[in-house]
């Protein structure tokens, strides 16, 4: 993909969101193979086959909570609204988990977990195998693989500097 095609690319995301991409604009200047390669990251943070929408999303949501504070926790619940995730899902989320049912609320822990790089829970790994199977656990690694590259790019960019602003449950992209 050449440049333009490229910068084009990430204007349309900046718009369909209300995400301020402007550290892809960077890294696209300063380095097109290696924009080349962190667009190619993107759809293994992306991957879902067999894990259901609501505990994918809400693993991704806990593990962008645990690693940023705004941007990109903020494109990810617009995206898991999209998605059709339920609102009271995605507030819990936002929220630390409270008031989740026992199986979502696993998910959540589980990701901040792994997140978190904390001991997990021997029992409730188990129940999540059990119950969303070993293809969904592994997404669900990769969602919250993925939820660390993107602020830590953005950070090592000088772009992670816009602090704890508000997330709001607005599916419109705001610029």
């Amino acid at each position: 993909m050449d440049k333009q095609a490229a910068h084009r690319e990430i204007e349309a995301f900046e718009t369909r969101y209300g995400y301020d991409g402007s550290y892809m604009h960077e890294l696209l200047e300063a380095s097109p193979e290696g924009y080349d390669r962190f667009r190619a990251f993107r759809p293994m943070a992306l991957h879902r086959e067999s894990a259901p929408t609501e505990a994918f999303y809400l693993a991704k949501l806990a593990a962008m909570r645990h690693e940023d504070c705004a941007g990109c926790l903020q494109l990810t619940v617009r995206q898991a609204l999209e998605a059709g995730v339920d609102a009271a899902v995605v507030r819990a989320a936002l929220d630390g988990g409270g008031g989740l049912e026992p199986g979502l609320a696993d998910v959540y822990l589980f990701a901040v977990d792994v997140a978190a790089n904390r001991p997990r829970d021997a029992a409730r790994d188990a129940r999540l195998r059990e119950t969303l199977g070993e293809t969904a656990i592994a997404e669900l690694a990769l969602a919250i693989a993925g939820a660390r590259v993107f602020p830590t790019i953005k950070r090592a960019l000088g772009h992670g500097g816009d602090g704890c602003a508000l997330v709001t449950m607005d599916l419109a992209a705001r610029p």
